[in-house]
């Protein structure tokens, strides 16, 4: 532009060169502002490309819901499903929805039997303890299992190696289980706030 401005302040020169020049002047600009209007552009449509891959991970079968189907997957292999064949009883799972599951089943009171659920939510609990190195579970409301739902949550609990305490409503200490007998851990009787050992010990 500063070279039309030197070329129109020549007052010989031809009016052609002039035009000429004023041309090529708006062919300049008109290629400036298409590269404005192309950088514009190509930056919209990175964004439009970054929010949609945004949009791909995080729609209900994106990235991270295949993610977490992948991780419930392991979960249920390496920490539930060795209590449970400890146990003894149907699997307990978590579903890619983070369900938890008893025997392929949604583990809710409604739908499920009490003893059912509790089997759910004990063998979780329990490998929950497991990976944070719990000093500890404590278990009540043990005696909504029949016997041998007794047997196999103790049996799990022996397994996985996590200390726990067990609590259950007996009518007479008698049905309490032997745990001393079955080298599973001490059996106590508690009444009017005394607390009693029974079992093996208390037999010798």
């Amino acid at each position: 532009m500063s070279k039309l401005a030197e070329i129109e302040g020549q007052e010989t020169t031809d009016p052609a060169v002039i035009e000429d020049a004023r041309q090529r002047v708006r062919s300049a600009e008109a290629r400036i502002n298409a590269k404005l209007a192309k950088e514009r552009a190509d930056k919209l449509h990175n964004s439009i490309r970054n929010n949609q891959t945004l949009i791909d991970i995080l729609k209900p079968d994106g990235l991270r819901k295949r993610r977490m189907a992948f991780a419930a997957t392991e979960f249920n292999k390496e920490r539930l499903t060795p209590l449970c064949d400890a146990a003894g009883w149907d699997a307990v799972e978590l579903d890619h929805d983070l369900n938890l599951r008893y025997g392929g089943r949604v583990a809710i009171e409604p739908m499920r039997s009490e003893a059912q659920v509790y089997r759910a939510h004990a063998t979780l609990q329990l490998a929950l303890a497991q990976i944070d190195g719990s000093s500890m579970v404590v278990l009540d409301r043990a005696d909504c299992l029949d016997a041998a739902g007794r047997n196999g949550l103790f049996s799990m609990l022996k397994a996985a190696g996590v200390p726990a305490l067990v609590g259950m409503m007996m009518n007479k200490p008698g049905a309490v289980p032997d745990l001393a007998a079955a080298n599973m851990g001490r059996s106590y009787w508690i009444e009017s706030g005394e607390a009693v050992e029974l079992g093996a010990k208390e037999a010798a």
